[in-house]
């Protein structure tokens, strides 16, 4: 059978997108907002919450004040609303993935955070009225979800030096700066980071070699837009892994256009690889990045959970009829 086209990039198996249904309009929407998002605290609900009656959408707003009581508040309400909209960056929403999965309702994202790297993966315009024409429009497609060492993720999880930099990336320079901090934070990242060795199997194929990062992503994008690879998408089933081995900083200011692009698999001295199961072993524990979180170290075994969140975004793609 012939693939069909992705207008997001790569190709799927016909009858392999996500399944696009335009429901009932959800009468009931919680707002979930992060004040500490990076536009979280400007944000105007009174405005918001008159464009979303519009489009039909009765809101009404909570702000998060930390992640145990967010996802108490989410298991809380999931009988009681139609719709959950989440307001912040890629950080609160994957801390919030576990239980908007058990409330099993449409999740809305209106992107507040600094890289908001999820909303950019699935085509959700990262302007606020952009994204709040796709909350009335709808639509609603199911992403895969991943999991390393049972921790579920949504975007990427990185071991080396994009974990560094999580660790560096933040304070006043990612408030003041945003994505604009990302150079400076990778500098000081990568003068403390050191190359590991690590052994990765991937469905079963396994590869030893010593590594400055290993990325490892369920999505496109991570980083404020840097591309884990072109044919990367939130519903192909599959994790897209690169690893490049250990290079100078001017080896990697030349390796940033092909990562940018995702086309990282083309330069000499990176392997990249895609699966459904990934296993990263190494010599001694390393870090692990979660969608811009330190979460646990190596050794780290990754599995995905196809089509398992349902998310209100643009209609990229359709079901083969």
């Amino acid at each position: 059978m012939a693939d069909r086209p992705n207008p997001a990039g790569g190709t799927h198996a016909a009858g392999r997108g996500p399944k696009l249904r335009r429901p009932k309009r959800a009468r009931k929407a919680l707002f979930l907002v992060n004040p500490q998002a990076r536009s979280g605290d400007a944000l105007d609900f009174n405005a918001l919450r008159e464009r979303l009656a519009d489009a039909g959408i009765a809101a009404e707003q909570a702000a998060l004040e930390d992640s145990a009581s967010a996802r108490g508040l989410v298991r809380a309400r999931a009988e009681d609303v139609d719709l959950f909209i989440v307001g912040g960056g890629d950080g609160t929403l994957s801390r919030l993935i576990t239980p908007l999965m058990a409330a099993g309702k449409p999740v809305a994202v209106l992107p507040l955070g600094t890289a908001n790297d999820f909303a950019r993966s699935v085509g959700i315009p990262l302007d606020l009225d952009g994204a709040l024409g796709v909350v009335a429009a709808g639509y609603v497609r199911r992403v895969d979800v991943g999991y390393v060492n049972e921790r579920p993720f949504l975007n990427v999880a990185t071991i080396g030096l994009g974990a560094h930099v999580a660790r560096v990336h933040g304070g006043w320079r990612k408030r003041l700066l945003g994505v604009a901090a990302y150079p400076l934070s990778w500098f000081e990242a990568w003068r403390r980071a050191r190359p590991f060795r690590a052994r990765i199997i991937a469905d079963g194929r396994e590869i030893g070699m010593r590594c400055s990062q290993i990325t490892i992503g369920n999505g496109r994008y991570h980083g404020g837009g840097m591309a884990v690879a072109e044919e990367a998408s939130h519903d192909d089933g599959l994790f897209h892994l690169y690893c490049v081995g250990p290079v100078g900083p001017w080896r990697w200011l030349r390796l940033l256009p092909a990562l940018r692009a995702g086309a990282a698999g083309r330069q000499l001295g990176v392997f990249k690889t895609q699966a459904h199961s990934v296993v990263v072993e190494t010599r001694r524990p390393e870090p692990i990045n979660v969608d811009g979180d330190i979460g646990g170290a190596t050794p780290a075994s990754f599995r995905i959970a196809e089509r398992a969140l349902r998310v209100v975004a643009p209609p990229l793609l359709r079901e083969a009829p």
